[in-house]
């Protein structure tokens, strides 16, 4: 849950999960652990400003912090993202049903906070599809979805409309956005207008169905030309979506 386990059968390794075998107490120990190993090294920081911020939080945001280390600085919402990999693994119904209970749990410990899992590529959560499964199993309302509709087609999903449609709108605590195209019967990731994605059909489902949430837009393509040239390159491309909606 925590992204570093790689198996969810009660036959692996018992290191695995440790985190949610601990009472509340020696969890937030661990979590504080992990942020003090991880959070200076973290890419986004300049002169550990991000390590020395968030060591000025509170120990629940904190621990929030520390579930996010090493990906995206997500502590500035008020949900978290919960990433579930399986690289290399076949997902099994004992598999599924293991992650349902822990992300159960995980929601009864994180009383006050909402939990958006992620469909992340590779991982058991990929799909709008398993993404509709998870809600369905695990109906805390606390626990819900950061929706990206490009990883799901890389699962060879149609995201939208029917991925989208695999969901539940209400539980749909944060969306990304981007861009991807089918080259040599793989998917990758392009500039936002330059791809396959209806944007625009999407946001506007989303907004029908009752969405108040935030956007982000994930840069995953590169330009030769570098990270701001192709980051300004989607925003522009973005914005007369946006008035269209």
């Amino acid at each position: 849950m925590f992204g570093y386990t790689r198996s969810v059968d009660d036959t692996s390794n018992p290191r695995q999960w440790s985190a949610l075998e601990k009472d509340d107490a020696g969890l937030k120990t661990e979590l504080e652990e992990l942020l003090t190993a991880r959070a200076a090294g973290d890419p986004y920081s300049q002169e550990d400003s991000f390590a020395a911020n968030i060591a000025r939080l509170p120990p629940g945001l904190r621990a929030m912090a520390a579930t996010l280390a090493g990906h995206k600085p997500y502590s500035r919402q008020h949900h978290l993202a919960l990433r579930q990999f399986s690289r290399g693994e076949t997902p099994s119904d004992k598999s599924y049903a293991r992650i349902y209970e822990l992300t159960r749990e995980a929601a009864r410990r994180a009383k006050g906070f909402r939990l958006a899992i992620e469909n992340i590529g590779g991982g058991y959560v990929w799909s709008g599809a398993q993404a509709g499964e998870l809600l369905k199993h695990v109906k805390e309302d606390n626990v819900g979805m950061t929706w990206d509709p490009n990883n799901a087609a890389e699962s060879g999903e149609q995201s939208f409309p029917d991925g989208y449609r695999k969901l539940d709108p209400a539980r749909i605590f944060h969306v990304h956005v981007r861009d991807f195209k089918h080259q040599d019967g793989k998917v990758v990731w392009t500039a936002v207008g330059a791809g396959e994605f209806d944007n625009l059909g999407h946001i506007r489902a989303l907004l029908k169905d009752g969405y108040q949430g935030t956007f982000s837009l994930e840069t995953h393509w590169r330009d030769p030309k570098g990270k701001m040239f192709s980051t300004e390159t989607s925003i522009k491309a973005l914005l007369p979506i946006v008035e269209k909606v």
